[in-house]
């Protein structure tokens, strides 16, 4: 080797150290950066997976986001004029939960005895539960051209349905299924008698 050159094997290996030295120091630093930074993730991850569990563990057992409707039913006459009522039935959906809920079928059913029919017992399907004998009418309540009915959270929804009662009825049993999308219908039902309204 000619001694004039000044890159000797100890110049060499030097030159090689001091090279490797920051380069390794930065590949290590790199991987270890990515290393904490894919733990962190994980835990991060691990994390939002037990609070969404617990959330949902929560959620079903307050059942926050089942309806929490309270319905009912209500019904006024009006006459008699040429033997027959005008009644007015108005059905209410009072959403007590957190979610807004959507109708899509409200249906009304009513049924009556007459004035001269003495008063029985169901017995075909319920040995104590009055019979009403007499098919009223049976309609659906959400206007035809509507895909369904909604009811915010904290707001109670009335909806109206106004009919035609003969005089010859005495008592009625009004009953209104609200259907939704996702859940089985729930319902209400009262009895009236067919009567007006005392002054």
């Amino acid at each position: 080797m000619d001694p004039t050159w000044p890159w000797n094997s100890l110049e060499i290996a030097k030159l090689l150290v001091s090279v490797l030295t920051p380069l390794s120091i930065g590949l290590l630093g790199f991987w270890f950066n990515r290393r904490l930074h894919k733990l962190e993730s994980e835990r991060e991850d691990s994390r939002r997976t037990e609070e969404a569990r617990k959330r949902k563990a929560r959620d079903e057992l307050e059942r926050r986001f089942v309806p929490h409707i309270e319905f009912d039913i209500d019904c006024h006459f009006y006459g008699p004029h040429q033997g027959k009522y005008a009644a007015e039935f108005t059905l209410s959906a009072s959403n007590k939960g957190i979610t807004r809920h959507e109708f899509t079928s409200v249906l009304l059913r009513v049924r009556g005895v007459t004035q001269e029919a003495s008063l029985r017992f169901w017995a075909k399907h319920y040995p104590h539960r009055l019979e009403f004998p007499e098919a009223i009418l049976k309609d659906e309540v959400k206007p035809r051209n509507w895909n369904y009915i909604f009811v915010e959270p904290g707001v109670t929804q009335r909806l109206t349905y106004s009919t035609i009662i003969d005089e010859e009825i005495r008592l009625i049993t009004a009953r209104a299924e609200f259907h939704y999308a996702r859940y089985t219908p729930h319902s209400t039902e009262r009895m009236f008698e067919v009567r007006a309204p005392k002054v």
